[in-house]
């Protein structure tokens, strides 16, 4: 469905680059114990240079996954539905792109989203016999994602659900 939506999108926009993810090909660190660290010795004044390789490696990467959302104008995001939530990829993503001073701003009314004017796009696949459900499903995955897009400052989101074709 997601390969569908950017054929017909790069037919109607194509001077628009467009740059596909497959979030589970994509080395996406965790926030784990070496990013924290490697976090905390550059808060405390450490350079770059001064990090363990590990350290460097993971948040270089993950300097480089909010460089890159940050300078798209558009999102879509393609997922099925995944226990009441977004999958764990997806999550790790938006983790990934939540940067203070580059996709938000603290402020003494709260955080402030940077990326003011961006659209978003989702899309959900639904399986009909799971119909009873969907609802509850909806309200955690979209209140995750909301919640992402607001934090950032985006002022548009479309949700398309699509039901999975028996053949």
């Amino acid at each position: 469905m997601g390969k569908e939506f950017i054929e017909a999108y790069r037919e109607a926009n194509p001077t628009d680059e467009i740059v596909y993810l497959d979030l589970y090909k994509e080395n996406i660190p965790q926030f784990d114990a070496d990013v924290l660290r490697g976090w905390g010795k550059l808060r405390s004044g450490s350079s770059f240079d001064q990090l363990s390789d590990a350290e460097k490696s993971k948040i270089a990467r993950l300097d480089a996954i909010v460089d890159q959302y940050v300078a798209a104008d558009k999102y879509v995001y393609v997922s099925p539905m995944w226990n009441f939530s977004i999958p764990l990829v997806l999550k790790a993503y938006t983790d990934a792109a939540s940067v203070a001073g580059k996709t938000f701003k603290y402020t003494k009314n709260g955080p402030v989203g940077l990326l003011s004017g961006k659209k978003a796009y989702t899309f959900k696949l639904v399986v009909p016999f799971i119909r009873k459900v969907l609802l509850l499903q909806l309200k955690w995955d979209t209140a995750i994602l909301l919640r992402f897009y607001s934090s950032m400052g985006f002022n548009i989101l479309r949700q398309f659900l699509l039901k999975e074709r028996h053949h």
